[in-house]
């Protein structure tokens, strides 16, 4: 949903850029855009799909802003705070309005239509009500089990909201009845759910998803729920990627640093994301890179004897994406002779992460092979010319890295992880250390389209896998 200005502008650009990759993907320009040809078809729907949802939410904002709307209608109390919404902007009010009637700073409301007042309070929810200027009708009726609005908001219960399922499940379908009879069906297959269970009453828990209760531990509460969910849809798609794999040829994964890196230098000559990627997939791992938001921060599974890593890093920089990509071959080398295997991994600032041995050894490994077994020598000369003093420590990575030629980014990286396991939090001055040369999400993409065995796939099975490599739509 678009909820100001801002995101109307930016909402407004990506449709422009949709209509540009639909036409000259239909005009059979596939040089002129980043979607690779063996899935032309579905990514032509998936434009369309995307383009249609992008201008529904314009026309509505529009419609809303221009007072064209004057009730708000609810099918359920879980649509309330997108009511909320949709009313503050139906009465003329800014965000930075609202907040002034409120006596709260304009970001705390940002901070509430983000997450969809979920940290908010009953009695807050009144209050924003009241200062809307809002009549709520005193009527509550029970909904019809198999309708639409029912399913949608059942999903939306279990962890799956309606945005996600538009953008990675079903982007080509409608929300009327017969269009959630088709999402059933698609998350069903995804999940295991039988349409009984999801039409029905009964409770669905998604702890229970296979692959999703690997070796990581999940943030409490409503939070826990959406990302279990997402780990199972992460296991799906590592499922579909190790079968269609599973025929070709593959080597053990070194755990040894030097092994590992002397065969990647002889190979590539260099260790930077783009050869270490591609020696990945000489080594017949699938790296499966994507671009959602929260759950978890990478993972690592084995299906029939095929490593999937997953790598799902927020922020654009090769040398992050080096760190996370060789920290997750490590856990592939884990027990060669097992046909299964699965780590999926909290957060670079997470206590598991800190204090886990397996997760430590994994970070370790990253940096001696990515600075070539200097990674503690280094680490303890930058202590010394920062004199341990934190508020010295970026200066003295430059200057040693300069000194020691070596990659500032990766030897920051490295300190991060270090200063981590003292309890000391650097991973946000690291980011200021990042080269931004490409994009590491664009790279990975193009080389999973380059190496990846398309041909036997499903429909089905290849329109979720495009899907989930597909941009998605974002409101910052």
């Amino acid at each position: 949903m678009i909820t100001n200005e801002r995101q109307l502008q930016i909402s407004k650009a990506q449709a422009a850029r949709f209509r540009d990759s639909l036409a000259a993907l239909e005009r059979g320009e596939l040089s002129e855009t980043d979607l690779h040809p063996l899935m032309k078809q579905t990514q032509i729907d998936a434009v369309r799909g995307q383009l249609e949802s992008l201008m529904n939410e314009i026309r509505e904002y529009e419609d809303l802003r221009s007072g064209k709307i004057p009730a708000i209608e609810l099918d359920s109390l879980g649509e309330l705070p997108d009511g909320l919404i949709r009313a503050r902007i139906a009465a003329g009010l800014t965000q930075k309005d609202l907040a002034v009637r409120l006596g709260l700073r304009e970001q705390q409301i940002q901070r509430y239509e983000a997450t969809k007042y979920e940290g908010a309070t009953f009695s807050r929810v009144v209050e924003v009500a009241d200062a809307i200027g809002l009549k709520i009708s005193k009527r509550l009726e029970i909904m019809k089990t198999r309708s639409a609005e029912a399913v949608i908001e059942r999903l939306r219960s279990i962890g799956l909201g309606s945005d996600f399922i538009r953008r990675r499940i079903s982007p080509d379908i409608t929300f009327d009845e017969n269009g959630a009879r088709e999402i059933v069906k698609r998350v069903g297959a995804i999940f295991g759910w039988s349409p009984e269970l999801l039409f029905g009453s009964g409770t669905v828990d998604p702890a229970q998803l296979g692959g999703a209760t690997a070796r990581f531990k999940m943030p409490k509460g409503r939070d826990a729920r959406s990302a279990l969910v997402y780990t199972g849809y992460a296991y799906r798609l590592a499922t579909i990627c190790g079968h269609a794999m599973s025929a070709n040829a593959r080597r053990h994964v070194p755990t040894n640093w030097r092994l590992f890196r002397d065969e990647l230098v002889g190979s590539y000559g260099s260790v930077e994301f783009k050869s270490v990627l591609s020696f990945a997939w000489d080594l017949g791992v699938v790296v499966l890179p994507l671009n959602d938001t929260g759950a978890f921060h990478g993972a690592c599974w084995r299906i029939r004897g095929v490593n999937v890593v997953v790598l799902k890093q927020a922020l654009r920089y090769p040398a992050r994406w080096l760190f996370d990509l060789l920290h997750e071959l490590r856990h592939a080398g884990e027990k060669p002779g097992a046909d299964e295997f699965e780590v999926v991994e909290a957060s670079e600032t997470s206590d598991e992460r800190r204090n886990s041995r397996e997760e430590q050894e994994a970070s370790w490994f990253a940096g001696q092979v990515s600075l070539d077994g200097r990674a503690e020598d280094l680490t303890k000369e930058c202590l010394a010319l920062a004199e341990s003093d934190l508020r010295k420590l970026k200066k003295a990575v430059e200057e040693v890295a300069a000194r020691q030629r070596v990659s500032a980014s990766q030897l920051a990286n490295y300190m991060a992880f270090r200063l981590s396991m003292q309890g000391e939090n650097w991973w946000g001055v690291a980011t200021n250390l990042q080269d931004k040369s490409y994009d590491p999400l664009a790279v990975a993409r193009d080389v999973f389209f380059e190496r990846f065995s398309f041909g036997d796939l499903s429909q089905s099975d290849a329109q979720l896998l495009s899907l989930a490599l597909h941009d998605e739509v974002l409101h910052d």
